[in-house]
């Protein structure tokens, strides 16, 4: 009897925390909530929150305000939005950045996947390979043939070690085996000047800031670094058709702290797809060359643990020095 009277009592706990969540999830939102960004303002972060925030406001009926939490690579404003209560009311957004923290940052105090909860991937920002016009190149192909023919020779530029512009050609490098050498600015801005006047001769960039370049043929785009070719320039091969499986976009998506109930992880997701499938969204973002995703929380949850996994890999195969 006493055994029996302790499973009904566990009973009695779980479905009691069952309706609270269900509870919570039916009156949710009753007040404002919180989009924690822990990247500077004017990035992209909020280039593509702030369109965002202002329908789901509309379609929540609550306000939905965007805080700026930045330092440390994105450490700070995590570390905040951890420490929230899991009720819906604050989400934090996340990136490569962060999935590339998870092994560049070993004392950030947090790990992504324990501490929070997946809600959706928001989008995916395409990724371009350019080379100085100069190159005896015009296509992936023969960068990996001229790489191979001069081991060590070639040098390609980033916006500093560890950034998504650094890693895609390091895991480019791991996938083919070929040798070239990185040569890290401070900014990439710099890095592309460079780059236009010669030296280093390629780097890996965002598409909606090349464009111009490669219109005016002060670069030569040879591949994207998305699994398939993009709806604003399909006449451009993916990386992944010359190195089967290559990924390399940079991406945007939403999390929220770990226990937040599932109900709400759910209409929070339901919410942002509908903004997503909006046809003014979907041509705002085409401007961006970035494609919406709208994925389900567990397809959100896959991809960032293969993200983590993947750049994981590629920073050790690079050797970066990572502090202690």
């Amino acid at each position: 009897m006493t055994k029996l009277s302790g499973v009904a009592r566990l009973i009695g706990i779980v479905a009691a925390v069952a309706f609270t969540g269900s509870a919570q999830a039916q009156g949710y939102p009753n007040r404002s909530i919180k989009m924690i960004l822990p990247f500077a303002a004017g990035g992209a972060g909020d280039t593509f929150a702030r369109p965002l925030v202002q329908a789901l406001s509309q379609s929540l009926g609550q306000p939905v305000v965007i805080e700026n939490i930045v330092g440390a690579a994105a450490i700070i404003g995590t570390q905040v939005a951890m420490r929230a209560p899991a009720d819906g009311y604050t989400l934090l957004m996340v990136s490569n950045a962060l999935a590339i923290g998870e092994t560049m940052s070993p004392r950030r105090g947090y790990e992504l996947m324990r501490e929070f909860t997946p809600i959706t991937q928001l989008n995916s920002l395409s990724l371009v390979l350019v080379v100085n016009p100069k190159m005896p190149v015009k296509s992936v192909a023969e960068l990996i043939a001229l790489a191979k023919s001069q081991p060590g020779k070639l040098n390609y530029a980033s916006s500093g070690v560890g950034s998504i512009y650094h890693l895609p050609m390091e895991h480019l490098k791991s996938m083919t085996g070929i040798d070239i050498q990185h040569v890290p600015y401070k900014s990439s801005s710099q890095a592309r000047m460079d780059v236009i006047a010669g030296e280093p001769s390629m780097m890996m960039d965002a598409l909606a800031t090349m464009q111009g370049q490669i219109k005016a043929n002060q670069v030569r785009a040879i591949g994207v670094a998305s699994l398939k070719r993009t709806a604003t320039a399909p006449d451009l091969p993916a990386i992944a058709e010359t190195v089967p499986g290559y990924s390399g976009d940079a991406w945007l998506g939403f999390m929220a702290p770990a226990g937040t109930p599932p109900e709400i992880v759910s209409k929070l997701q339901q919410e942002i797809a509908k903004v997503l499938a909006r046809p003014d969204v979907q041509a705002a973002y085409r401007t961006q060359d970035a494609v919406p995703v709208a994925s389900t929380p567990a397809a959100f949850g896959a991809f960032l643990k293969d993200e983590i996994e993947k750049w994981g890999k590629a920073i050790h195969a690079a050797g970066i020095k990572i502090e202690p």
